[in-house]
């Protein structure tokens, strides 16, 4: 949709007229979020952008996203937009755009009931344009790759916006002096926080987070390299309500900390451990005993071996498994219980050594067309999907050959 919105809205005028009234009822519209791509209406005239305006307007959609868009797009989009569309919009993204501190204030300004806002890939907006815009009725926020967010931008979220429900941040220069700006005024609004390699965050940042946002629900550090088992441990003690943990791309991260989330977090629904390269089979040990854990995601930890996947499959509570391993030995397959029903599907690959006696067992009511391997060394993906009566579980596997005979693909 983000391609050919435009083309689209243009050869919707050539249909015929009663099913062209049809299409722009609003019920075949709802939930959709409509790209514009400015860099493609610049060849545009003003009659053309007007008839695109009215179109989304007879739709009455009430999120748009702008791609490439400038200072001048959006002054001419807040001056010919009708005024059912500009009260209605309430979620406005903003990806690989030009605009500036005069844009985005116009943009805001103009659309008076968002309350969700994304900026992605702007890198002309700075601190200054988000003092002057930012609405307190936003309750989202999402900044992401703006090269000109720092710790004064967290400054002017937490001042600025007193009902924000939802952050997310991926900013390499924000550092452990933002995190002092969350206040006990975000304590019983802010419930999904979102930091992305944040490079710069240490343990003494969280240690303001976790005092004055004791009520988070979800939680991301992901790529947040410095944090470590002391910081892990200092989350768990203080947000006991947390749902949601993403601790992925932290190198830091041990089997310490696993033992730390199994014995506070008792309400923790989903963890993400991605390329945490120091867990191993006992920390998998602990994660096993956790009753409510339904998805657990521990693609490229390298120390992973069948022992740790085996106690995984005792828990019960688990729905879905993700696992990804660079190199494959003969006995690198996991021997799940024979006791396990017949898988529901399942995809293999021929390789020099047979499967394991367990997996072979397995039967599928799908078959298998199974191809030669390449010369070439590319990865390939080994996913089955096994259901229980109570339980559903999706595993993945990414397997890596070392050599173009070792394995076939699938």
């Amino acid at each position: 949709m983000a391609r050919y919105i435009t083309s689209y809205f243009l050869l919707s005028q050539q249909v015929c007229t009663a099913w062209r009234e049809v299409l722009y009822q609003p019920k075949f519209w709802r939930g959709l979020q409509p790209v514009l791509n400015f860099r493609d209406l610049k060849t545009s005239g003003p009659c053309v952008r007007l008839g695109i305006y009215k179109s989304l307007d007879r739709r009455a959609f009430d999120s748009l996203c702008f791609f490439g868009a400038s200072d001048e797009d959006i002054y001419d989009l807040i001056a010919q937009c009708p005024a059912s569309m500009a009260n209605r919009i309430r979620q406005i993204g903003l990806r690989c755009s030009g605009i500036t501190d005069k844009g985005l204030e116009v943009l805001l300004g103009g659309l008076p009931s968002i309350v969700q806002l994304e900026l992605s890939g702007c890198n002309e907006v700075t601190d200054a344009g988000l003092w002057a815009s930012l609405n307190p009725r936003v309750v989202s926020l999402t900044l992401a790759d703006c090269i000109n967010v720092a710790d004064e931008t967290v400054a002017a979220i937490t001042q600025l916006l007193p009902s924000l429900y939802e952050l997310n941040l991926q900013a390499y220069h924000v550092t452990d002096s933002a995190l002092c700006f969350f206040s006990p005024r975000q304590t019983t609004s802010l419930c999904v926080l979102r930091l992305r390699s944040c490079w710069e965050l240490t343990n003494h940042g969280l240690l303001n987070l976790v005092h004055s946002l004791p009520n988070l629900v979800q939680l991301s550090l992901s790529g947040c390299s410095k944090i470590s088992d002391d910081g892990v441990e200092l989350l768990t003690e203080n947000l006991r309500q947390l749902r949601s943990l993403d601790l992925s791309w932290c190198p830091r991260i041990s089997d310490a900390s696993l033992e730390s989330i199994a014995c506070e977090l008792t309400q923790l629904e989903e963890l993400t451990l991605d390329r945490c390269v120091h867990v191993t089979d006992v920390g998998l040990g602990y994660l096993a005993s956790m009753n409510n854990l339904c998805a657990l995601y521990l693609r490229w930890c390298t120390q992973i071996r069948d022992y740790g996947v085996k106690t995984l499959c005792n828990m019960r509570s688990l729905q879905i498994l993700s696992l990804a391993v660079f190199s494959v030995e003969s006995d690198a397959i996991v021997p799940f219980p024979q006791s396990w029903p017949t898988f529901s599907q399942i995809a293999t690959s021929v390789t020099e050594h047979p499967l394991p006696p367990a997996m072979r067992e397995f039967k599928t009511n799908e078959t298998s067309t199974v191809h030669t391997a390449s010369s070439s060394l590319r990865p390939f993906l080994w996913r089955w999907k096994v259901s229980f009566p109570q339980i559903n579980i999706q595993l993945r596997l990414l397997f890596s050959p070392s050599s173009p005979n070792e394995l076939g693909t699938v």
